[in-house]
């Protein structure tokens, strides 16, 4: 397998002569080549540039990840929220809460009306209240 990486040229030099001048300036560019130094405290400034540039294109990068991850988590709790409501539609139940324990439960969607459950935990659907000892399940939308 092949890998993948970077690749670069770190000098490249040209010249554009008449043909009798070639050699002689073949020779200047040589010379000129072998007399180039290169500072170290530049380079080495160079290399921090290039790190700190780096570092900004890699939180960048790290940003718009997760920007696409936040959008991508989001869009998929919204599909599974329409597909758990479909599927209770199809089975014929209500999702509710019990606002005293915050327990949530399936129950029958009935004729209409809320749903109501007493402290045994039997459920009625009602337009009102079927008794004193009943209280009311919020429905979940």
């Amino acid at each position: 397998m092949q890998g993948i990486g970077n690749w670069g040229v770190p000098w490249l030099y040209s010249f554009i002569t008449p043909t009798d001048q070639a050699d002689d300036v073949m020779k200047t560019a040589l010379y000129a080549l072998a007399s180039l130094e290169v500072n170290p405290q530049w380079e080495y400034r160079q290399l921090q540039i290039n790190g700190q540039a780096n570092q900004v294109i890699m939180q960048d990068f790290q940003h718009n990840m997760a920007a696409i991850r936040a959008d991508y988590e989001k869009r998929s709790a919204a599909l599974e929220s329409q597909s758990e409501s479909w599927d209770r539609i199809i089975r014929g139940v209500d999702l509710t809460t019990d606002p005293v324990d915050g327990k949530q439960r399936e129950v029958p969607m009935g004729t209409g009306g809320s749903h109501w459950i007493n402290g045994v935990g039997d459920i009625i659907t009602s337009p009102t209240q079927p008794g004193a000892n009943y209280r009311k399940l919020n429905t979940v939308q």
